[in-house]
């Protein structure tokens, strides 16, 4: 595709041996006379680099820059053309996003070569802002899967935060069947960050919903879902996850862990840690028949289930486990105060190396 140059002089003379020099190496070159007819070809299509004439009438180049910068909010990359050495003028053209100066005695070759620079800057931003669409859209993906902040049901209550290393990652808190007596709730960990790291667990998701309405009841979605997940995920890719559902009616937790952090689970006061077996990671053999464990969940009981990344820590030189998510749970407080202490720690937490998710499941 032909890149196409906005070149704003009002020295015809210049602009055709600019248009000679630089027509011949793949560019299309658009001309504008001064700055205000540059502003107006600039509103009718965009471009990927200008090169922009300083002493111009009508409007000279430094208006044309801030115009283009505050009217159009256009970042395109600017080529700044003028011999005035002035310190405070490049000063504010640098500020406003030109990327060189050039003269326009220049000799052919130099001036090539900053083009060339210009366009490699264009690139990046194009780059960047293809990347933001996405992000935003792999943003809007996550969100509509994940459970949602709070979720009151008739004989259970369920509070999820969540603080990403980056824009998009790769924990995963579901729940499915919320309206049925026998809700089920799934925190899992994907390994990686960034875009791909939200296609995978867009993936895992789905697939997850695939398994609850095959199978409803915890250790079999995780064997189900581990028959999946072996077939379809690459080899570098890994999931952790802590499956688990409420029979209100029996007030009775059923739950499987796959390789996931055991959950704190508080009954009747007390605090432990659950007892999550030696059931492995998902993913990696399709065959794996994961248990699933039953225990008492009465009202005023609750389960805190996490990533990782709540552990994890590392200064720069060291890594370390992060305990405070231990003694905030081994408290034995409510329900309420509980997630509320450990809100608080999430958003003081400091040198975290990952994603960080907590879903606290209480019996109502």
């Amino acid at each position: 595709m032909m890149k196409t140059v906005l070149l704003i002089d009002d020295e015809e003379q210049i602009r055709k041996l600019t248009k000679r020099l630089i027509g011949p190496h793949g560019y299309r070159v658009v001309e504008a006379e001064h700055g205000a007819q540059g502003l107006e070809r600039a509103r009718e299509q965009d471009f990927s680099l200008i090169i922009l004439d300083h002493q111009m009438p009508v409007m000279d180049g430094l208006a044309f820059l801030k115009a283009l910068r505050e009217e159009l909010r256009s970042d395109t990359p600017v080529l700044m053309m003028s011999g005035n050495a002035d310190r405070d003028l490049r000063s504010q053209c640098f500020r406003l996003g030109v990327f060189d100066f050039i003269s326009k005695l220049e000799s052919p070759d130099i001036v090539l070569a900053r083009i060339e620079n210009g366009m490699k800057i264009s690139e990046l931003l194009d780059f960047r802002r293809k990347m933001e669409i996405e992000m935003r859209i792999s943003e809007s993906i996550l969100k509509d899967i994940a459970v949602p902040r709070e979720v009151q049901g008739s004989a259970f209550q369920l509070r999820t935060a969540n603080r990403g290393f980056s824009r998009i990652g790769g924990d995963l808190f579901i729940a499915f069947g919320l309206e049925t007596g026998c809700p089920v709730f799934c925190i899992g960990d994907i390994s990686g960050h960034g875009v791909s790291a939200s296609l995978f667990t867009a993936f895992v998701a789905y697939a997850a919903r695939r398994a609850y309405r095959e199978a409803l009841v915890p250790h079999r979605i995780l064997t189900r879902l581990n028959r999946e997940l072996s077939e379809y995920l690459p080899g570098n890719r890994f999931v952790s996850m802590f499956c688990c559902s409420y029979d209100a009616a029996k007030r009775v937790l059923h739950y499987a862990n796959a390789g996931h952090p055991a959950p704190y689970l508080c009954r009747a006061g007390k605090v432990i840690q659950v007892d999550d077996g030696d059931n492995p990671i998902l993913g990696f053999e399709p065959h794996q028949q994961y248990e699933g464990v039953s225990v008492a969940f009465e009202p005023g009981d609750w389960l805190l289930l996490y990533t990782d990344g709540m552990l994890d820590m590392y200064d720069g030189k060291d890594f370390s486990t992060d305990n405070r998510l231990a003694e905030v749970c081994l408290a034995g407080d409510s329900a309420d105060a509980t997630f509320a202490r450990l809100e608080e720690h999430l958003d003081r937490q400091q040198n975290f190396t990952d994603d960080r998710t907590i879903m606290l499941l209480a019996a109502l």
